[in-house]
């Protein structure tokens, strides 16, 4: 018995252009959801370094260098940390805006359905 293998399937040029959007979209999304872990992660080495600051302050005094070099830290963390959240803001927005639209008005049926009381 000889197996017949399906032809090439053939997809509309707007199913191709849906499926791009939606990749897209959960690309922007994925993205977003990464910088938010981001953040989250330098909001808790940032709170470690300030603890080391303390504590390297009373042990080594203010102006030693380990305790710059924590300053320092601090700074660029907290610079990432607001560069981070602000950019998942912009992702988000970006990806609610580039979301399609829902269809308005009543969702079109098939005729045959309603007589058969489908």
């Amino acid at each position: 018995m000889k197996k017949e293998t399906p032809g090439p399937r053939r997809i509309s040029l707007t199913e191709i252009e849906e499926i791009f959007k939606q990749r897209i979209l959960g690309a922007d999304e994925l993205m977003a959801d990464a910088l938010a872990r981001l953040a989250k992660v330098r909001k808790a080495k940032l709170k470690m370094d300030r603890r080391g600051q303390v504590e390297g302050a009373q042990k080594w005094g203010a102006r030693d260098a380990r305790v710059a070099v924590l300053r320092e830290k601090i700074v660029i963390n907290s610079n990432l940390i607001s560069e981070a959240v602000a950019q998942a803001k912009r992702v988000r927005a970006s990806a609610a805006a580039s979301a399609p639209a829902p269809a308005k008005g009543k969702p079109k049926t098939d005729p045959k359905s309603q007589k058969r009381g489908n």
